[in-house]
């Protein structure tokens, strides 16, 4: 049971991440945001998402 919680929250973190790469302009609603920090946000985001190999994730997921 373990496992399973364990690989549905890897697959879910890897759905965010791969959600943003794919989508590199996505829709924000910026209302009482700050500028700089959504832009620093973006900049991690894409950083990480150039880190994750979601073969990997994928296979693992799957329990391969």
């Amino acid at each position: 049971m373990k496992n399973t919680a364990r690989n549905m929250a890897l697959a879910a973190t890897l759905a965010v991440l791969v959600g943003c790469a794919a989508n590199p302009e996505p829709i924000i609603d910026t209302k009482g945001e700050d500028p700089e920090r959504l832009a620093q946000d973006m900049r991690e985001c894409e950083a990480i998402s150039h880190e994750v190999d979601v073969s990997k994730g994928t296979a693992k997921g799957a329990g391969l």
